[in-house]
């Protein structure tokens, strides 16, 4: 019987079979086809995967992934030990059975000179630099296992290795540490891999296993990793239209594409009007046409996670040695900067870094205008940190909330016209002081884009908005889409299990899955332990009522996005901006209010020309709109009482526009 050896491709229809990992699975299964023939009495499977897309991660590309389990395979082989003290001992000669393996490859097809070591890593160069390969590579096997543990409760044990297609044993030699390394050129073999898997195995006897996980059915795994090709045909009408409308021509009237790295691009308007669509197009073209290593920043955790989704399945590659598109919160980004330039070594987590947060950003700012870091100096700070610095272009979403110091760093060390920026007017989170990212340039340096029609929700939505915003006496408009006909808007008591049945049924008939159903919910509804875990308070509740919720409101998913196709998506209020869905469900909407009007007594400014109510009330109202201007079908507003403000309010609009707003009953 033997061992058999299969290879599973997960090429998209792009790549096809010609793809340079598809080339180097298939090179494996003639090398280890060959080599097994000697083993005789061994059996077993070998399973070699090429083009896999762990999707739900940050690191979402792997190259070739190798998996085996076996019977009566032992071989003689030189290991080390630990005795029962602990102790390694020197290697001897042992029988090694082999039970299985778990083995990455990440594939380098640098030549000879483009690649180095540096402190015990890989180094390897491309035109703008040198990356880490060895960071890389260890992060995809992070990303394996974390991926396996959530689908299949799998965590094996995992042997990464960089294979260096282009050079010859003779080259390695050259690497210092290439003994001990995981490193291989062109040129090895099934025991060579062996080799740097089983260093310390077994106890002070001649004998020992090799054992990556307990065993399991390949097939079963080979399953899980047809998930992003599962999501890719069944995603829904809105994420398909989502990626044709950031990968084709967004606007007729799109005209500042070809501006790009000329001048700063600002992107004016008001929520629902396509700022962010804007931003993802743009970052998508200049990657995809250009070649370009695009970094989104935004604050917030959801909006990251969503975006990421739509760039895996765009098909956009996440790894150091191609062209990208990346999203980031703007407090990681400029955590790494500040550490990178070496303003303060002791920052060690966000709540340090939050503390003296502007104190810092200045200090950086005075660091560089002061000559203590030149040019060249910066250049070789983006290369030592390629993967988190060093970007062509830079796009900012809600551009209106920064900061101005933030602005400065960046203008600073990358220049404007490297900075693409989507102004959302009067979406405020940190405060009033709207920031002005074209003060004091002239009108040769800039480009400004101003569009007031919302390309988000339905007409019926649109108008509801701009009349929820008069009854609160905001000034706040945009103009409906009259090519985008429809929506509708209920309000209730209470959520029950026959309205969440009707919405799904409304997706499934307009194509969409249920990731494109939003539920939101205030802080009250969010538990938390002593040891920072969080949770929505309700989940099992609803999940025994039959809805299955992805919790946005656990800490440990907030940078992630469901790959189960049956989850709804479910996240605090205040997580809400730059989020869409098809549907979305506010939930005790009033007490969401009441919520902000407390907050924002710690945002009265020192000098107002309003009294304290007004201000509570517009900051709350302005807050309230967010929500509002998520959905772009259907959107219910759910009450915790009947005599609050809103539900007044939600009345009389009920009064005014019968034909799309309606009252349904608990």
């Amino acid at each position: 019987m033997g061992i058999n050896v299969k290879h599973i491709s997960f090429c998209d229809v792009n790549s096809g079979e010609y793809s340079a990992e598809y080339s180097a699975a298939e090179e494996l299964k003639t090398l280890f086809d060959k080599e097994l023939r000697q083993y005789v009495y061994a059996k077993g499977e070998i399973l070699i995967l090429s083009n896999i897309t762990l999707f739900g991660q940050k690191r979402k590309d792997l190259d070739v992934l190798v998996l085996g389990n076996f019977n009566n395979f032992d071989l003689i082989y030189s290991s080390k030990a630990i005795d029962k003290n602990n102790e390694i001992l020197p290697s001897i000669d042992r029988e090694i059975s082999i039970k299985n393996i778990c083995w990455i490859f990440e594939l380098k097809n640098h030549d000879n000179g483009l690649v180095k070591t540096k402190g015990g890593q890989l180094y390897v160069k491309y035109m703008d630099g040198w990356h880490n390969a060895t960071i890389q590579s260890n992060e995809q096997t992070y990303a394996l296992v974390n991926y396996l543990h959530e689908h299949i409760n799998f965590s094996p044990f995992v042997s990464n290795f960089i294979w260096l297609r282009n050079l010859t044993y003779s080259d390695l030699q050259q690497l210092q540490g290439y003994k001990e390394a995981n490193w291989f050129s062109s040129e090895f073999g099934l025991k060579d891999v062996l080799s740097k898997t089983i260093p310390l195995v077994g106890s002070n006897t001649k004998k020992g296993v090799l054992k990556s996980y307990l065993s399991l059915d390949l097939n079963e795994i080979a399953q899980t990793f047809k998930l992003f090709t599962q999501v890719k045909k069944i995603c829904g009408e809105l994420t398909r239209k989502k990626i044709e409308r950031i990968s084709q021509k967004l606007l007729d009237n799109q005209n500042y594409d070809d501006l790009v790295g000329s001048k700063l691009i600002l992107l004016a308007g008001r929520a629902g009007t396509g700022k962010t669509m804007k931003l993802l197009h743009t970052a998508f073209r200049m990657a995809r046409k250009e070649g370009k290593r695009c970094l989104i920043l935004t604050f917030n955790h959801a909006l990251v996670s969503d975006i990421r989704r739509t760039l895996a399945l765009a098909d956009i590659p996440d790894g150091i040695d191609d062209y990208t598109v990346q999203v980031s919160t703007l407090h990681s980004f400029f955590l790494n900067l500040i550490k990178s330039l070496g303003i303060d070594n002791n920052i060690k987590d966000f709540e340090d870094f939050n503390e003296d947060y502007k104190l810092l950003l200045k200090i950086s700012i005075e660091y560089i205008k002061k000559g203590l870091a030149d040019n060249d100096e910066i250049k070789i700070l983006m290369n030592s940190r390629f993967e988190e610095l060093s970007w062509d272009y830079i796009f900012i979403d809600e551009a209106q909330d920064w900061l101005e110091e933030e602005k400065d760093l960046l203008f600073t060390i990358y220049g404007k016209e490297k900075l693409v920026v989507a102004d959302g007017v009067d979406q405020f989170v940190r405060g009033y002081n709207r920031l002005n990212w074209i003060k004091q340039l002239s009108n040769d340096n800039y480009f400004k884009n101003t569009d007031n029609v919302s390309l988000r929700q339905k007409r019926n939505l649109a108008h509801f908005v701009n009349a929820y915003a008069e009854r609160c006496d905001i000034n706040w408009h945009v103009k409906p889409n009259d090519n985008f006909l429809g929506g509708k808007i209920y309000y209730t008591l209470g959520y029950t299990e026959n309205i969440h049945k009707e919405l799904l049924e409304n997706c499934k008939k307009s194509k969409n899955s249920p990731y494109d159903i939003l539920f939101l919910v205030h802080p009250n509804s969010v538990a938390h332990d002593n040891n920072g875990h969080s949770w929505f308070k309700d989940l099992e509740n609803f999940e025994e009522a039959g809805i299955k919720l992805f919790d946005g409101t656990n800490e440990s998913l907030r940078c992630k996005y469901p790959s189960d196709l049956s989850q709804c998506r479910l996240f605090q209020y205040d997580s809400c901006r730059g989020l869409e869905a098809w549907t979305v469900i506010c939930l005790d909407f009033d007490l969401f209010f009441e919520y902000k009007m407390k907050y924002s007594e710690s945002k009265i400014p020192d000098v107002t020309m309003e009294s304290i109510d007004d201000y509570r009330n517009r900051f709350a109202s302005l807050w309230s709109l967010m929500p509002l201007t998520r959905a772009i079908d259907t959107l219910i507003i759910q009450f915790d009482r009947k005599d609050s403000k809103l539900f007044q309010i939600m009345s009389s609009l009920n009064n005014e526009y019968p034909d799309f707003i309606q009252y349904k009953e608990a």
